[in-house]
């Protein structure tokens, strides 16, 4: 499965890493070590390496294995898996109601919010922690206006 066939653009071509994400990922790497190590319900790596949490969030996101995963928040307030996502090179995988992709290009154009649940446009996000919530909605403002 294709990248984009998360998306349903019916495209088959492979979408290269935003550079710019990754730089960024790069220059908080110490302070989300630091969070996602408290968190039982969220991963970080660059890239996170195989696991049982980078099987589960390829399974219920729709993830490829072509796709490096920087980021995975389970959203395991009631249900893991169900209002979780993966931060990744190319955008952001996750499952509300279905899987989604939604690319850094989608992201730009939407509102980020911080309120009880995190919020990127309409999609309503879990994340276990007040910190690490504030951490990972801070990661994706500066992200959004960098690309």
């Amino acid at each position: 499965m294709s990248i984009d066939s998360v998306s349903n653009t019916g495209s088959n071509k492979i979408k290269e890493e935003n550079k710019i994400v990754v730089d960024i990922i790069k220059q908080k790497k110490e302070d989300l070590i630091k969070i996602t190590n408290k968190n039982a319900n969220c991963e970080f790596g660059i890239p996170v390496l195989e696991c049982e949490p980078l099987t589960k969030a390829r399974g219920a996101f729709g993830i490829p294995v072509t796709e490096n995963v920087y980021l995975i928040n389970d959203g395991a307030i009631l249900s893991p898996w169900t209002k979780g996502f993966a931060i990744c090179g190319t955008g952001i995988y996750s499952r509300v109601k279905q899987q989604k992709y939604i690319s850094w290009n989608d992201i730009k154009k939407m509102r980020i919010k911080n309120e009880i649940y995190l919020y990127i446009g309409e999609n309503e996000y879990s994340v276990t922690g007040s910190d690490l919530q504030k951490m990972i909605y801070e990661l994706l403002c500066d992200i959004q206006s960098s690309i």
